[in-house]
């Protein structure tokens, strides 16, 4: 946990996270070729925006990336987290923790009054963790996700 540090994402990184997103979740959640287009025009938009208050950060360990979240301006008071995650070779070592301090931390200092996040009614382990740092669930739908059904779910931390 010691040895990883976070910093913000540079060139080249960006298709970095489209990558390992795609990959990770093709392999461990049977999503297709959907999400990755999801993802990449996130970061594409997150790209066009060129926004001071908006940052993407990579979890780095031995000068190799393990990680990545971003912070996008939603409104003056608003914020979404996105990109969370964390490669499998260095689940459990605290790096998602440390991702969402720095999210969390950078929200504070741009003035959001909360930050909100969608993710998967699956994803267990992401869940644990939004709960354990404060964020709790307010909204649940039925949607689509890399080719699948599933239940989203929307998280909320006021600041």
């Amino acid at each position: 946990y010691e040895k990883v540090s976070i910093r913000e994402a540079q060139s080249g990184e960006l298709g970095w996270i489209i990558s390992r997103h795609a990959e990770i979740y093709g392999k461990e959640y049977g999503f297709s070729h959907e999400f990755e287009k999801y993802v990449l025009l996130g970061l594409a938009e997150y790209l066009n925006a060129g926004n001071t208050r908006s940052c993407v950060w990579i979890a780095e360990n031995n000068n190799s990336p393990v990680g990545s979240i971003g912070i996008v301006e939603k409104g003056i008071k608003e914020a979404q987290l996105r990109w969370l995650l964390v490669e499998p070779r260095a689940r459990g070592l605290g790096v998602g923790k440390k991702l969402v301090e720095q999210a969390i931390v950078f929200s504070k200092q741009q003035q959001f009054k909360s930050i909100l996040l969608w993710t998967l009614a699956n994803l267990h382990t992401a869940k644990f963790l939004y709960e354990s740092m404060g964020f709790g669930c307010v909204e649940e739908k039925k949607g689509m996700m890399g080719g699948q059904p599933h239940v989203e779910e929307c998280w909320r931390l006021d600041l």
